[in-house]
């Protein structure tokens, strides 16, 4: 696949605005992401090394995977891998083209001295011609796209014009509910101000720098709205992170606790919070299950700094699945170990 389309591919709507915004490019549908798509990809302005400049270092990742170059790494170690393939596609190019001249030089002469029969002339001719010629795969149709690796693939993992869905990266103001061991003097000062958010708690007093000092904080909510939430100061800089999801048994772990007298009843709601907490159920099955946790491998991946660790914890119910997604993500030479365990109970011994 050729760069420009590569970058086409992956970017989106938004992206697609900015370029034909700033590239001032007329009569095009803004509303339409295809209809941009062919604006951009017919102006000779946007060019591949311009429309890099517009994608971010997800984009840039997935540019790199359509184009099978190594996609780890940051965003400008990134880009000049796909600039140098560029010069490497001209320079090719150039070798291509001496070799079809030099290629047609040799079968003229070779026609001139050949005395043997026609047949046997163009096995000859129609050997050299494939030993010679480059091989090019056509590029897909539109609305699909082609596949470059190993992947898991399920219903509403891709938007219906083949492009990768957004994770969704809303971010949220933090609200200190509690601190542990705050001082009398602290709280007096902060009586009848205003409500802080979590990333103003910081006196510089447990590190150099707002990462070391920003330590032994307990978040409640949501982790796919808390992990975006916290991509704007920690995206890369994280050491370790440790999941326990839900095991997609079908179970569900709410529980009735009996309070008082026999006669004394109480009832409380589950928030949406607490139903994904205890409750193991997917709607569409594993559809649902890889949907919720795919988009949280993909946050936990732009989180973690390029020596951290994450540890997944699973069972035998998904862990097929989440390896390969796993692999996905991550990249399969990431993987450092597995541990498994048994159960005693089930007469399995030590």
């Amino acid at each position: 696949m050729k760069l420009k389309q590569a970058i086409l591919a992956v970017v989106d709507s938004d992206t697609l605005k900015a370029v034909v915004d700033d590239m001032e490019i007329e009569e095009v549908d803004r509303r339409s992401v295809e209809a941009m798509r062919t604006k951009v990809s017919r102006s000779r302005r946007a060019s591949p090394e311009v429309l890099l400049e517009y994608l971010n270092e997800r984009h840039v990742k997935a540019v790199c995977e359509e184009m099978g170059i190594d996609p780890k790494g940051r965003r400008n170690a990134l880009l000049e891998r796909l600039l140098a393939s560029i010069k490497e596609g001209t320079r090719l190019k150039k070798t291509i083209q001496a070799r079809s001249v030099r290629a047609a030089t040799q079968k003229k002469n070779r026609r001139k001295k050949e005395s043997t029969s026609m047949s046997e002339t163009k096995t000859t001719t129609n050997a050299v011609e494939q030993e010679q010629a480059p091989v090019h795969l056509p590029d897909p149709p539109a609305g699909m796209m082609r596949v470059t690796r190993p992947e898991l693939v399920w219903p509403g993992k891709y938007n219906d014009d083949g492009t990768p869905k957004e994770v969704p990266r809303v971010s949220l103001p933090f609200q200190v509910i509690e601190t542990v061991n705050e001082s009398r003097a602290t709280r007096e000062a902060l009586k009848g101000g205003i409500q802080r958010g979590l990333f103003d708690i910081y006196e510089g007093k447990e590190g150099d720098s707002f990462e070391e000092g920003w330590k032994n904080k307990l978040i409640w909510g949501d982790n796919l709205l808390v992990m975006g939430s916290l991509l704007e100061k920690f995206a890369g800089k994280i050491d370790l992170i440790y999941i326990d999801p839900p095991f997609a048994t079908g179970a569900d772990f709410s529980f009735t606790a009996h309070i008082g007298e026999a006669n004394l009843e109480l009832t409380k709601e589950q928030s949406s919070v607490e139903e994904k907490a205890y409750r193991d159920t997917w709607g569409q099955g594993m559809i649902s299950y890889l949907s919720m946790l795919s988009e949280r491998l993909r946050l936990i991946h732009n989180l973690l700094a390029d020596g951290g660790s994450f540890f997944l914890h699973v069972d035998w119910h998904v862990v097929g699945s989440l390896r390969v997604l796993c692999d996905e993500i991550f990249g399969g030479e990431a993987l450092r170990n597995e541990i498994i365990w048994c159960y005693h109970r089930f007469g399995v011994g030590k």
